[in-house]
C-alpha cells in the first residue's frame, strides 16, 4: 500500500536559529519525522478506517513533532 501525504511548516521565529543552524538537512529531518509517525500510527487501523481517519493521523502527527 502506497500513502501520499502533503507536508505543510512554518519555522517559529523563536526557533529561526535552530532551525537554520542546528539541523543537517530539515527538509529531510522532517520529512523522516513524519514519515516515522505515519507508519507507526496507520498499522494500527483496518484499511477503511485509514481513508476516514485523516485528522486523527494528523493529530497524532502533530503530536510526535511537538515532542522532538
Amino acid at each position: 500500500m502506497t500513502i501520499e501525504c502533503a507536508i505543510q511548516f512554518m519555522v517559529l521565529k523563536e526557533k529561526a536559529f535552530d532551525a537554520y543552524f542546528v539541523l543537517d538537512d530539515p527538509h529531510e529531518q522532517l520529512r523522516a519525522y513524519v514519515f516515522d509517525s505515519i507508519r507507526s500510527t496507520i498499522p494500527q487501523m483496518n484499511l477503511d478506517d485509514v481513508f476516514e481517519a485523516k485528522d486523527e493521523i494528523a493529530h497524532s502527527v502533530r503530536d510526535a513533532l511537538e515532542g522532538n
